[in-house]
């Protein structure tokens, strides 16, 4: 198979690959490099999808994190560990929450996290509430502070507030 032939297999089996879902520049690499193309006719296919705004971290960064966002609230550390496992460079990811966060209230976004889950707990005894709230929140990349607060604002009952159990 000449090089143009290799080159235009691995540009549709890419493009196939685009009209599931967006991916960045090293998932698309990968799952290429997967079904057995070469890297430079990897290189290739990227830089000719990147010069035609197909392949575009920025844009795959910004569109998962706020795709990610609009299905409940998540927390910053989450969407960071998402997106560095996606491949997206470290800056451009930093840059990009920056974007995602700017005016977010951290304390806020976990409340309204804890909130959508706490009736699935309302049954247990509020410290056991309280010890799945805490740990939902930590799973969902929210702070130690801004998970415990919301913790206990969510797990309702007696001893709401600052007077309640230490989480940590």
């Amino acid at each position: 198979m000449s090089k143009t032939d290799e080159v235009a297999r691995a540009k549709d089996r890419a493009l196939r690959l685009l009209a599931v879902r967006p991916r960045s520049r090293r998932e698309l690499a990968d799952r290429l490099g997967r079904q057995g193309v070469g890297a430079e006719v990897i290189r290739r296919v990227l830089a000719d999808l990147a010069r035609v705004g197909l392949v575009d971290d920025a844009a795959f960064a910004r569109r998962r994190a706020l795709d990610r966002m609009g299905r409940g609230p998540v927390g910053r550390r989450r969407l960071e560990a998402e997106l560095l496992a996606s491949g997206v460079d470290r800056r451009l990811v930093a840059q990009v929450l920056d974007e995602v966060y700017r005016g977010a209230d951290e304390a806020e976004l976990a409340l309204q996290a804890a909130r959508n889950v706490a009736a699935r707990y309302r049954d247990l005894p509020r410290e056991a509430r309280l010890r799945r709230l805490y740990a939902y929140l930590v799973r969902q990349g929210f702070a130690v502070e801004a998970a415990t607060g919301a913790a206990l604002r969510a797990a309702g009952g007696p001893g709401d507030g600052e007077d309640g159990p230490r989480l940590s």
